[in-house]
Parts: C-alpha cells; structure tokens; sequence
C-alpha cells in the first residue's frame, strides 16, 4: 500500500519510465476507498445523539461469519474477492471464532512478536478483567470494567456505549468475513454499590500492539450460566485503532477525491488501509474457523 508520501494507491513496483496508466497514475483501491469514507461519513454521526452526548470515536473490526438469515449458512455471492455489502439485507453478523482458531492466532501473534527484518516490533499485554453491565432506563446498557483479582474500577472503565454503524465485508474463499463498527464511548458515572446488575463476563485478553496506532485483542470471554446451566466459552479476536484518527482529518478530501475520480493519497487513508491491513491479512493466515 502507498506510504503517504507518495500521491498513487499503488503498491506495485516502479516500473522505470514506463506510464502507469494513460493519465500516467493508478487508480485508488476501491475497496479502501469505501471504506474510508464509510469511516468518515459514520464518525460524523455522534452530533445525532444530542448536544450533551460527548465521547471518544471507537473503530474496530471483528472477525466472524455472516449468515443468511434464510438458509441459517454462511452468504454466497458471485464474487471472487473481498467486497463490502452495500446492503447488506438477510445477513446477520455472528462474531467469534473456533477454541481451535483462537489458539492458532495466539501462535501466530506470539510469533509476531519475535523481532524480525521488516516487520513492525510487536508488544504483547495480558489482561483478566471483568465487565459489569448496567441498564440505565434509557434503553442503554452501563459497562463498568473491573481488574479481575483487585476488582478495581479500570481508568475509562465506565461508559455507555452508542454504535453509529456497522459495515459488513464478505471474504468468499477464506475462514472468516468482518465487521467494521463505528462507536461513541460516553464517559458515565459509576453505580453505587446498591444498584443491582443485569449481568456480567469475564475476558482474558491478551492485546498486541504495533506501531501505527493499531491494537488486536485476542479475547476469551466466560459467560457464567444462568440458573443451574454451564458456563459458556467465547473467542473473539478484534482488530482496534487504538489511536482513533480525528475523522476531520482527510476523510472530507477523501470523499471528494473519490467523487471526482482523483488519485490523492492522505494521511487519513494511509492509517485506514494499515487498519484494514491488519485484518485481512489475519484472515488470510488463519486455520479453521
């Protein structure tokens, strides 16, 4: 992919003198190009919620499979490619993944860690929390994230969370599609020790970051059974912009880059394709589903 320095998408090779094109440049990707603007037209949509709703933009993609709501399988469309579904009617997201595939990527992520020419150094953090959830008569639900052994409130620890949108991407031939959600993280006061909760989980989480702004939390989530049933066992794995853009920057010039069939290349998108990046190619290493 084009470093931000360089005006062309392309990621192919100089090719001496020869042109790129008869306009003498590569087209932009598309693919990216949609959802850059996606990003930035959905982050806009906070102002929505109200005047007093002020928060932090959330952008992360989660690996899962989506289902036709007809057949109860995984969608079938004649393409050969990622795409992204413009509407995306009878489908339905399901998030998570295999025990199976979770460990694979543990061994995966791990490995990345070790340094290696040409890759970005990997760090790794483990983290044993537990959400608490609240509702709030609003037809909202209170997080309160909690350290597991100390049961302290973690910093940011208690928010409301609204989702502005969701974008589904279909990847025929692999283990696994995604979804990109757009979210704003209100800050929220805590419960007091007297308010009752609806329910709570467990996470032990082991997130991966790397330079670029970018975290990958491999997650599994314990539900604890209701009434005398067992608990249940999720894996999860979330690619997260752990440095959100400010979503003003370039995604306006984007958009009308895009409209007008240019071929500049922002900061702003440059950090979109390294997030999508990330996904894509996690889900064309992964094994089993």
């Amino acid at each position: 992919m084009a470093s931000s320095s360089q005006p062309s998408a392309s990621s192919a090779p100089p090719q001496g003198d020869v042109p790129r094109s008869i306009f003498g440049t590569d087209p932009l990707d598309d693919f990216l190009l949609s959802i850059s603007s996606w990003i930035y037209h959905t982050s806009q949509g906070g102002h929505l919620l109200g005047p007093d709703v002020d928060g932090e933009i959330e952008i992360e993609a989660k690996l899962g499979t989506l289902i036709d709501t007809r057949t109860n399988q995984r969608i079938v469309h004649p393409v050969a490619h990622d795409v992204v579904l413009s509407n995306p009617s009878n489908t339905r997201f399901v998030s998570g993944m295999s025990q199976e595939a979770h460990r694979h990527f543990n061994g995966l992520l791990n490995g990345l860690c070790q340094p290696a020419q040409g890759r970005p150094r990997v760090q790794y953090k483990r983290h044993n929390e537990i959400d608490y959830f609240h509702g709030t008569g609003r037809g909202e639900r209170l997080r309160v994230t909690k350290e597991a052994e100390s049961l302290r409130t973690k910093p940011r620890g208690c928010i409301v969370k609204h989702r502005l949108g969701n974008l589904e991407v279909h990847c025929p031939g692999r283990h696994f599609d995604f979804r990109i959600s757009v979210n704003l993280e209100v800050q929220a006061t805590e419960p007091g020790p007297d308010q009752s909760t609806d329910f709570y989980r467990e996470k032990n989480r082991l997130s991966y970051t790397h330079e670029g702004g970018m975290r990958i939390d491999l997650t599994q989530v314990t539900v604890p059974p209701s009434g005398s049933g067992e608990a249940t066992l999720q894996h999860e794995l979330e690619v997260e912009l752990s440095t959100p853009p400010n979503c003003n920057w370039g995604g306006e010039e984007t958009t009308l880059n895009g409209e007008k069939g240019g071929h500049d290349w922002t900061e702003y998108e440059d950090m979109v394709a390294r997030f999508v990046n990330d996904v894509r190619l996690l889900i064309r290493n992964a094994q089993g589903r």
